[in-house]
């Protein structure tokens, strides 16, 4: 009978262990957004620094189809209006049409998004990584969420356009993927074992 009340006895202690670290408690609300933010920090990473998306494979290629780009929407490196070639040089002035003797206020550019981003300076990896200003990921916040915390935006116009993303590409890239879920277990685990540790001592 000692022996069932001291088993008891160690089982009522767990289990208070346990629910001090829940995700309802404040020591395991903390895990909970410590994992978060070590999550984005990785997904952040993959997107921009790999271009990859949440399956591991690469979440695109630009289009090379000729564009014209509103200088006062470019980023990064500052280049001047100018179309298309003629003659060996770029035209400052619209050759005809109705505009024909007015200065462009674009840029073309022969080789399409992809050659805009590499003329700017944004296309180091050749591939899709959903970086041109860096607002997007840079907006990208943590936030209590019923289930604890979440990943996202609380601006909806980045929201749709992250979703926007998804369906351009046909691939989720906001999401976790099957390693970064690993990890992420891996750290709630450590950190769950090392409260309860600390709890006992």
């Amino acid at each position: 009978m000692i022996l069932i009340e001291n088993i008891d006895d160690q089982i009522t202690k767990l289990l208070q262990k346990l629910q001090d670290v829940s995700p309802a408690s404040q020591v395991g609300s903390q895990i909970v957004r410590t994992v978060a933010f070590t999550h984005m920090a990785e997904m952040r990473e993959r997107i921009q620094q790999k271009g990859q998306s949440a399956d591991g494979g690469d979440i695109g290629t630009y289009s090379t189809k000729p564009i014209y780009v509103p200088i006062d929407q470019m980023v990064g490196k500052r280049l001047q209006p100018e179309g298309k070639m003629f003659k060996g040089k770029r035209r400052k002035v619209f050759a005809r049409g109705k505009k024909a003797g007015q200065p462009h206020t674009s840029r073309y550019f022969a080789g399409g998004y992809n050659g805009y981003k590499t003329e700017i300076g944004r296309n180091m990896l050749g591939k899709v990584n959903l970086t041109l200003s860096g607002q997007l990921m840079n907006q990208m916040r943590i936030f209590p969420t019923s289930k604890g915390w979440g990943t996202g935006w609380t601006n909806s116009q980045f929201t749709d356009r992250a979703y926007g993303f998804h369906k351009k590409y046909g691939k989720t890239i906001f999401g976790a993927s099957p390693q970064e879920r690993t990890r992420a277990v891996k750290l709630a685990a450590k950190l769950t074992n090392d409260a309860i540790s600390k709890k006992a001592n």
